[in-house]
């Protein structure tokens, strides 16, 4: 029988689509694999059914959105010239409203920073004024760097949208920078080129500093990519015996070093064996006070002796079938025999052989993961099945073993794509039960990683997940659009888009806490660092964002909300894959953006206990997708540093490592520990000074696919001594460390080692 005559031209496109999309750490489709001519003919017939079945939704179930997307489209325009021009004052003075009306209150900034909306309360400006207005602030000197546009609420009948904004902007000759971002309303001339008629902002936040940041680009070093790989991570930081630090990339196979003089230098990892994907984690497998390198690829565990990591490395665990996405290592005395134990999480992509996540607020239809019990020296033995954790498959981003219930045995965190954070909970025998159901629908989420600890200083554990957010979830919502045929889908979406969220440790386990709403919005995340950026004795959050940006800013996200979650179910299918393959070779040929046009967030804690993103202002925004992240002393001054990983889809391909330098600003006094002739993994430093508590301890499995080892460090404000400091090392076993002198490092070794 013949196929339609458009068939040859579709194959044709699903060629080129193939050589353009490859097997890579994304939401895009793969390379499809060889089938017989039948097959293939009844794949392509079943692929034309989905594309008229889903194009009969958006004419009719989807219409109301694709109303709103012709809005959404003149936004898109804007905001696209906006990144063409070189004059991004003239762009904005071309195609002002014709009045613009600005909120009689504006939001207070954070300590140590200037109000700019302060002058611009209850103003309203004509078309004229608003130019005149323009042309001031370019005559000061003010450059606009980058913004961002978002329609996330639709009224048809009104013609009217609410937009979020954020533009970014510099005086270089002032040392100046401005963060302005804010909500409007924006009522529009009609759907047939819509133009905004008038703009009335009912949110702003208008913040400024003036003089130098206090992150500043130290490095931005090449990782070049090995042709088995397009992974350059996982990133880890070491500490070395001579106070500083270096970092790992271990998909890239190098590792870097910085000299005394700020210098940063190259040298192989390894001999390791050509992978697609390593997992990796820093820690003392040995016990001979050197931490060593853990390595998981498709044959299995192996592991690298320190403080040289020789490759190839020891394997200690062959996997029964390959690891086909080896994601992450937990490293624990799960037992308490003495011994560390692993855990392997692995992640499955999505669209690959034309499978989805089902359902996809709680997917568990992934590869497995392991949890392996030490036998010996150089034994690992599977448990998973006895432990009791055999029948969670997720698609896992990060997994480590933290004690949530404080009954001094290692229990199991694990935060997974398409479900978001699962607790497992160790009865101190070497059995987990699952606490998830009492996270309520708070622990559903696009889960990309966890950090844990004493965020709020109660002496309990804590627990960041780092989620997403998504404006066109948020603009399904403001029409009323459910998921076709899922009565239960709008609850499930509102809760996997809420963003980051904090569940706070309790004594009756972990709970969704609200002192945490200011971390929400940080976009597509990836690895969220915890540290105290200032000094002052509260922990604030970097997080890497941004998934493909790509020259156009239409994004991705309409076909994955409309489409792309009905279409695909948890098991292969050559017409899905089809369908899905097309899509990203529409979203190729439009040059159009999935998660991108993102910078990072800084989420610092201020005065008053609530979080706000500066990371303008503090200088730790890359114009870059950005993965990973660790927190590091790099130079010795109490100052903590950032390595990132930078990943660029365009104008060119290519993977960086920058080094952010914390050198500015007002800092408080601080005292850190390194550790020394031992491993600190899993072991709990304690302060006191001027009368509050602090607690820090190393994990391995945490954020993305990023993990430092071998320092801890605290901020202690206006405090000029310490009153006390202890370990609790994971044997349970306690060591008082005096009260060593603050604004240095101290050492610490292992009593009796």
């Amino acid at each position: 029988m013949r196929l339609p005559d458009r068939l040859p031209v579709l194959a044709a496109l699903l060629v080129g689509i193939a050589g353009y999309v490859g097997w890579r750490h994304s939401r895009s489709p793969g390379i499809p694999a060889p089938g017989s001519t039948d097959r293939r003919e009844q794949a392509a017939r079943a692929f034309l059914g989905t594309e008229a079945r889903e194009a009969e939704l958006d004419r009719t179930h989807w219409a109301p959105e694709l109303h709103a997307e012709r809005f959404e489209d003149a936004l898109v325009a804007f905001w696209d010239s906006l990144n063409a021009s070189g004059h991004a004052w003239d762009t904005f003075a071309a195609q002002v409203p014709d009045t613009l009306v600005f909120p009689a209150e504006t939001a207070a900034p954070p300590d140590g920073f200037a109000d700019l909306g302060a002058p611009q309360r209850g103003r309203r400006l004509d078309a004229a004024g608003i130019r005149s207005w323009i042309a001031t602030l370019r005559d000061a000197g003010w450059q606009a760097r980058r913004s961002r546009w978002e329609l996330r609420a639709h009224d048809a009948g009104a013609n009217r949208s609410l937009v979020r904004f954020e533009i970014l902007a510099t005086n270089p000759a002032a040392t100046e920078r401005a963060q302005i971002r804010g909500e409007a309303r924006v009522t529009w001339s009609g759907p047939d080129s819509p133009r905004p008629r008038s703009v009335a902002i009912e949110r702003l936040e208008a913040w400024g500093l003036a003089g130098p940041t206090r992150f500043s680009v130290e490095a931005t070093l090449d990782l070049p990519m090995p042709p088995h790989t397009g992974f350059a991570d996982p990133l880890l930081a070491i500490g070395r015996g001579d106070g500083t630090a270096e970092v790992i990339a271990v998909g890239a196979d190098l590792r870097y070093h910085r000299d005394g003089a700020g210098r940063w230098s190259s040298r192989p990892l390894a001999d390791l064996p050509p992978e697609r994907l390593w997992a990796a984690a820093v820690a003392d497998w040995d016990d001979d006070g050197q931490d060593d390198l853990i390595l998981a690829g498709h044959d299995g565990v192996r592991v690298l002796r320190g403080p040289e990591f020789d490759g190839p490395g020891q394997p200690v665990w062959t996997a029964p079938r390959g690891l086909l996405h080896p994601q992450v290592i937990a490293v624990g005395d799960y037992d308490g025999d003495g011994r560390p134990d692993l855990w392997v999480g692995q992640y499955k992509l999505p669209y690959q052989g034309g499978q989805f996540p089902t359902p996809y607020h709680d997917a568990n239809d992934g590869f497995p993961s392991y949890l392996l019990h030490r036998e010996g020296p150089s034994v690992l033995r599977d448990a998973t099945e006895e432990s009791g954790l055999g029948a969670r498959r997720r698609r896992v981003y990060a997994g480590s073993f933290v004690d949530i219930d404080g009954d001094g045995d290692l229990d199991l965190l694990t935060t997974s794509d398409f479900a978001g954070l699962d607790v497992f909970e160790n009865d101190g025998h070497g059995h987990f039960r699952e606490r998830t159901a009492g996270l309520g629908d708070a622990r559903m989420a696009f889960g990309m990683a966890h950090v844990s600890g004493d965020f709020d200083g109660d002496g309990l554990t804590d627990v960041f997940m780092a989620g997403m957010g998504s404006t066109v979830a948020a603009r399904l919502e403001s029409l009323g659009l459910g998921e076709p045929g899922d009565a239960d889908g709008r609850r499930w979406r509102a809760a996997m888009t809420s963003g980051n969220r904090v569940f706070a440790g309790t004594r009756e386990g972990l709970r969704a806490a609200g002192w945490a709403r200011g971390l929400a919005d940080a976009g597509w995340a990836w690895a969220v660092t915890p540290l105290d950026l200032d000094n002052d004795g509260k922990l604030d959050f970097h997080v890497c964002n941004g998934h493909e940006t790509r020259a156009g800013t239409r994004d991705y996200e309409r076909q994955f909300w409309r489409h792309d979650l009905h279409v695909g179910r948890s098991t292969n299918d050559p017409a899905a894959d089809l369908y899905f393959r097309a899509a990203a070779g529409r979203r190729a040929a439009d040059r159009a953006s999935y998660g991108g046009w993102q910078h990072g967030a800084c989420f610092r804690r201020d005065a008053t206990g609530d979080f706000r993103d500066v990371g303008w202002l503090l200088g730790t925004s890359v114009f870059a997708d950005t993965r990973n992240a660790v927190a590091v002393d790099f130079d010795g001054d109490g100052r903590m540093d950032l390595a990132l990983t930078a990943i660029e889809e365009w104008p060119v391909r290519r993977q960086s490592l920058v080094i952010l330098r914390n050198t500015g600003g007002t800092a408080g006094h601080w005292i850190g520990f390194r550790f020394d002739g031992c491993s600190g993994l899993n072991a709990t430093v304690r302060i006191t000074a001027a009368g509050a508590s602090q607690q820090r301890r190393p994990t391995a499995g945490e954020s993305f696919r990023s993990q430092a080892s071998g320092a801890v460090h605290f901020g202690i404000g206006g405090a000029t001594a310490v009153e006390s400091a202890g370990i609790a090392w994971p044997d349970g076993s306690r060591q008082d460390l005096g009260r060593p002198a603050v604004d240095r490092w101290t050492t610490i070794r292992r009593a009796g080692r």
